[in-house]
């Protein structure tokens, strides 16, 4: 489950004692309310089919951040 069923890595890291036959459910009732549905994915093979192979022809396809982007502070030049 962990490796095929990206959703269960938060409920994995925070039961580390969890056995994996309940990660699933850990998941659902505790986290998944809280997840942006896109970052849900259905399985390992899916994304890696869609994001790598697919997404190189199908722009939209592609991993892509959720978060805006953090503009850098300009970098003030030194006097010496």
């Amino acid at each position: 489950p962990l490796l095929f069923n990206i959703g269960l890595h938060t409920a994995h890291h925070e039961n580390p004692h969890a056995h994996w036959s309940e990660l699933a459910r850990l998941h659902r009732e505790r986290y998944r309310a809280r997840v942006d549905p896109a970052l849900n994915e259905g399985g390992l093979l899916p994304y890696m089919l869609r994001v790598l192979v697919l997404g190189t022809v199908v722009p939209r396809w592609r991993s892509r951040p959720l978060m805006p982007a953090v503009r850098a502070a300009p970098v003030e030049p030194h006097l010496h």
